[in-house]
């Protein structure tokens, strides 16, 4: 009986463990950043954030913040090589990218989004590719020191959702 009991625990420790694995999976294919569009997961590897100023046109607030995320193929400081992503223009209450909700506007006010899009298959140095520009954007922003959760849902012209996450660290630049 004591070795039944044995061979046992072996056995339920990896019957856990196996659970435990499936139950970790996700559905796009394992990746921690990416956004689907069309059936479609397309993996994000780096991203950047732009400062770009305060907002000072009449009826504007806030400040002008982009965030741009692309896959591995992508350099997008250097706009150089081939890939996916995405740019959120945004406007923070703040010069960085804050935590909150960001909303469509077609103003410049603070926890707003004002243009956004994502390409596939596009070549940074010869703009050639497909671009798809959204029509209304929300996007959910928080921040843990240096890594950026960046949740964003997109309605495309062609009526088409994208849905997507960025976790992780985000390049800062001034422009």
């Amino acid at each position: 009986m004591k070795s039944r009991i044995l061979v046992s625990i072996p056995i339920f420790i990896v019957v856990v463990a196996v659970i435990f694995i499936f139950a970790s999976c996700d559905n796009n294919g394992g990746a921690v950043s990416y956004f689907t569009y069309d059936g479609n997961t397309y993996e994000l590897a780096t991203a950047v954030i732009e400062r770009g100023g305060e907002n000072t046109g009449p009826g504007e607030s806030g400040y002008y913040v982009n965030f741009a995320a692309a896959s591995s193929g992508m350099d997008i400081i250097n706009l150089t090589g081939t890939g996916d992503g995405l740019s959120l223009d945004l406007n923070s209450s703040s010069y960085d990218l804050v935590a909150g909700t960001y909303t469509w506007s077609t103003t410049n006010v603070e926890n707003t989004v004002v243009d956004a899009m994502i390409v596939l298959n596009y070549n940074l140095a010869t703009d050639e590719g497909t671009t798809h520009f959204a029509t209304t954007a929300t996007v959910t922003v928080s921040v843990s020191g240096d890594t950026y959760t960046v949740e964003f849902t997109l309605t495309l012209e062609n009526a088409k959702t994208v849905k997507g996450i960025w976790i992780g660290p985000a390049t800062v630049v001034d422009v």
